[in-house]
């Protein structure tokens, strides 16, 4: 099978599909960006032991109480996504719909639904109630969205795929935040999930016009040769294959994607609250922080896709991992002024980029041509577990310690952890070049 629908030649990379298939990360990685830097915001405003967001309505929660809070759409991930990752890959609905349509567009209008509950809302429920929809909604396409990597992309071009697809998401999250923050300073405190709203109702309509699912396969095309596949495999059969060592490189990629996920999990969170409480910054500013990071991530990251295509995805985590856990050590002992804190964001960008283009296809790779929907759920529940535990261990640690600092603390930990899990990952199946395969992760006859 030589031509994919979209005219798609398999045997050369196409942008315009990759760009196609990137749009949907518009929906996830913008909404989450916008949700990490002012619901935590929300949530602690009004506490007297933290100085900072003044004027801001809030619910005045401590950090633990706040921090856990921010779990709970990782929660409803794990509880999901497997299912909607593998139910996703079963049933084809027609050349419009394909397979993974129906979940992606469904879960974004009941995003959509209850979006602007969550900076309107005046009462702790409705509060609880707009991020329990919007969780359930983002649960349900985010397997199936990052399954499209592996429907339309052979191995080969998975870290490139993936770095379009962070590329766009990110920079959808830096026009919602240089938009949303300055108009939320303004006193539009709508504004940030006002410009969301817009970019899901664009993204909706692109991707039911313009993009065609290629149809289920019935029989496995070579692994060896590099041809995305969609053989049939059900996430209790992976979780075996990996509890009883019969697929190592889907175990060890899972525990480095964990590790270095509670970090920036922790981060993510705590980087808005760390400005502001720590540094003086006020709330709609605090999102530039977000911003620079931001727009660094954007500007490497598709070049650090080509990277890891080009040397070794491993060579390149690598590089990006030690280039965090540097960052961190300077957070720790020498930022103390706005100027040096946006420093350091820009380096996280360009560290981030480096670990995030390799994230993904490290644990797709290890599919070996089953249902990407499946090794995506399993990517899916590495991130948000890591995204559970990164935030309540740097609550726990802030509130111990008494100072936002001690994030940084938790970031840097993490980080040198996932290095260490990395080195177990074998080289031979991190390097595009090489067709080995190892005898533990052969797959299911």
């Amino acid at each position: 099978m030589t031509k994919e629908n979209n005219n798609h030649d398999m045997s050369l990379f196409s942008w315009r599909l990759a760009m196609l298939v990137g749009l949907v990360s518009l929906i996830e990685i913008s909404f989450w960006s916008v949700f990490n830097i002012y619901v935590p915001i929300f949530l602690q405003a009004g506490n007297e032991g933290w100085t900072g967001a003044e004027g801001v309505r809030g619910f005045a929660l401590a950090p633990t109480l706040a921090y856990f809070i921010m779990t709970l759409d990782n929660i409803f991930l794990i509880l999901l996504s497997a299912w909607a990752g593998e139910q996703s890959g079963k049933r084809w609905f027609g050349p419009l719909l394909g397979r993974r349509k129906p979940w992606i567009l469904g879960g974004t209008l009941l995003s959509l639904g209850s979006l602007f509950f969550i900076p309107l809302a005046v009462t702790l429920p409705i509060f609880f109630a707009a991020i329990i929809v919007n969780n359930t909604g983002h649960s349900l396409l985010k397997a199936p969205a990052k399954a499209w990597i592996g429907d339309f992309f052979k191995v080969k071009d998975y870290d490139k795929a993936n770095g379009v697809y962070a590329f766009l998401g990110s920079l959808g999250a830096f026009v919602a935040l240089v938009i949303g923050g300055r108009f939320f300073d303004a006193g539009y405190r709508i504004a940030p999930f006002l410009v969301i709203a817009v970019l899901f109702v664009i993204v909706m309509i692109i991707l039911f016009f313009f993009l065609k699912e290629p149809p289920l396969l019935t029989d496995a095309q070579s692994f060896m040769q590099e041809a995305p596949t969609q053989v049939t495999l059900s996430f209790k059969e992976l979780l075996s294959d990996m509890l009883h060592g019969r697929n190592n490189q889907a175990l060890y990629a899972f525990l480095t994607v964990l590790l270095f996920n509670i970090g920036y999990g922790a981060q993510a969170v705590g980087i808005s609250s760390f400005a502001v409480f720590e540094l003086g910054m006020d709330v709609g500013r605090a999102g530039y922080v977000i911003v620079i990071s931001t727009l660094c991530f954007v500007l490497s990251v598709i070049p650090s896709g080509m990277l890891a295509s080009r040397f070794g995805r491993k060579r390149v985590m690598n590089l990006g991992i030690l280039l965090y856990i540097g960052v961190g050590l300077l957070a720790i002992f020498f930022v103390h002024s706005v100027a040096s804190f946006l420093a350091v964001a820009a380096l996280v960008g360009l560290a981030w980029a480096l670990v995030y283009v390799g994230a993904f296809p490290l644990i797709l790779e290890a599919g070996k041509g089953h249902d990407s929907g499946v090794y995506s759920a399993l990517f899916v529940i590495a991130t948000q577990l890591a995204f559970i535990i990164g935030p309540v261990i740097a609550g726990v640690a802030i509130e111990l310690s008494h100072t936002q600092r001690s994030l940084f603390v938790i970031i840097t930990l993490a980080f040198i952890s996932s290095a260490f899990m990395l080195r177990q990952v074998p080289t031979n199946i991190t390097t595009n070049t090489s067709t080995n395969t190892s005898p533990n992760t052969s797959p299911k006859k």
